[in-house]
């Protein structure tokens, strides 16, 4: 007993030691190293091995059922077709097939859907209704811009493009790039830009037809033909919406007439134009009357049962591509629009309605041209534009106090783009 324990404490004193310390520890890295290591390795080398089994079996599955995935394609961030996960913006695109999904019935219901787009609707319908874009609050009107088919929709007096004049069943896509694009698209590109493309003759000629009723006597009724023969393609488009609204004076009743057509040459040049008739006349209920107001009634009437605006607009555009292969691509286009406007704001029965009538004008000649070459530098994918805008308004504005205000408003731009595309490795 005595000899067992002096062998004891001579073993705690061993063990105790910092140079024992020091073999235990190297004892146990390589115990670790043995057990942890080696098997680590054998059970990557299955991992391996059931990786390949797994591809194997994707690659077997793919050749049985193959599976197409395309790129997606956005135009307006740089004003060139471009895959979208390389667009340097954030960038929404809304296309046909999520038109016709949606219960919208209109272009601004629809937009105000999508993430940072708030609605600003006056009158519960497309008419004088606005878009804000990252919150440009009570600027919005003038901080963003609306194109269709390449023609910018905002008017020179910064009143806010009219979405009424858009049919929504005429729309191919919807683009939204959020942020600054002033370079690309001139002054008012400030909060982000709305690209709507309108349909073509794509496909198969067919027809389709579109019938819906619903409350206050709302209705709506779509039809178009469209289609390709060859090179030749073509797109005819009519609707009509009728509206009661939910107050009195709430009505809201739109015409619209739209044809495209386009040609191609070979490979060589592309020929494309359309126009877009316009016809609508809406109520404008004003204030709710202060009893009602503050009671607990559905707040339907009016105080302005007589006061209404009309619009008339017609718009046409032409274009012209030609493919230089590897010199680039040359687009030019012509636009003109002619926008007319009465409205009554504050009838008076003891005045002829003719006398209180108020109006604005407007007739707009644009022309663009513009010029684009992809090749490459260094081993770099590079990208080139320059272009030239020149839009020129004439904007009448006539009130019912004998007020008329005339304005020529010419504006020229001038725009240079060039884009470096590194590979991914380079990153």
């Amino acid at each position: 007993m005595p000899g067992a324990r002096f062998m004891g404490a001579d073993v705690e004193k061993y063990f105790a030691s910092p140079g024992c310390a020091l073999c235990i520890l190297l004892i146990t890295l390589v115990f670790l190293t043995f057990f942890c290591v080696f098997p680590a390795r054998r059970t990557f080398a299955q991992e391996n091995q059931i990786v390949t089994d797994t591809q194997e079996k994707a690659e077997t599955s793919s050749e049985e059922y193959p599976l197409f995935k395309m790129d997606e394609m956005v135009i307006t961030a740089t004003r060139e077709p471009d895959i979208i996960k390389k667009v340097p913006k954030n960038v929404s695109v809304i296309t046909a097939e999520d038109i016709a999904m949606a219960p919208s019935n209109s272009i601004v219901d629809l937009l105000s859907r999508e993430a940072n787009l708030n609605l600003r609707s006056m009158f519960g319908n497309d008419k004088k209704a606005g878009l804000d874009i990252r919150g440009m609050g009570d600027t919005f009107v003038s901080n963003v811009i609306v194109m269709v088919d390449g023609f910018k929709l905002n008017p020179p007096d910064m009143a806010g493009p009219d979405f009424s004049t858009i049919p929504l069943d005429q729309v191919e896509r919807i683009e939204i790039v959020r942020g600054a694009g002033s370079v690309l698209y001139g002054n008012g590109a400030v909060g982000g830009v709305i690209n709507i493309i309108t349909k073509k003759g794509y496909r198969k000629p067919a027809f389709k037809a579109y019938n819906s009723y619903g409350d206050y006597n709302t209705y709506d009724g779509r039809f178009s033909f469209g289609g390709r023969v060859e090179n030749f393609g073509f797109n005819f488009g009519f609707s009509y919406y009728d509206s009661n609204g939910y107050r009195d004076n709430n009505y809201f009743r739109k015409k619209d007439g739209t044809l495209a057509l386009d040609y191609s040459l070979r490979d060589f040049l592309e020929i494309s134009g359309n126009c877009l008739i316009h016809k609508d006349n809406v109520g404008f209920p004003g204030s709710l009357p202060y009893d009602e107001a503050y009671s607990g009634s559905k707040r339907e009437s009016t105080r302005y049962p007589e006061d209404f605006g009309e619009t008339e607009d017609y718009r046409y555009q032409g274009a012209v591509k030609l493919k230089l292969k590897q010199f680039g691509n040359i687009l030019g286009k012509i636009g003109y629009r002619d926008r007319d406007n009465p409205y009554l704001l504050g009838y008076n029965p003891q005045i002829p309605i003719k006398e209180q009538l108020s109006k604005i004008e407007e007739e707009t000649v644009e022309y663009s041209v513009k010029y684009n070459l992809d090749f490459g530098t260094w081993g770099y994918q590079h990208k080139f534009q320059a272009g030239f805008d020149y839009y020129d308004t004439d904007y009448l504005r006539e009130s019912t106090k004998k007020e008329r205000k005339y304005r020529d408003v010419t504006t020229r731009e001038w725009f240079l783009y060039s884009e470096l595309e590194f590979p991914g490795h380079f990153l």
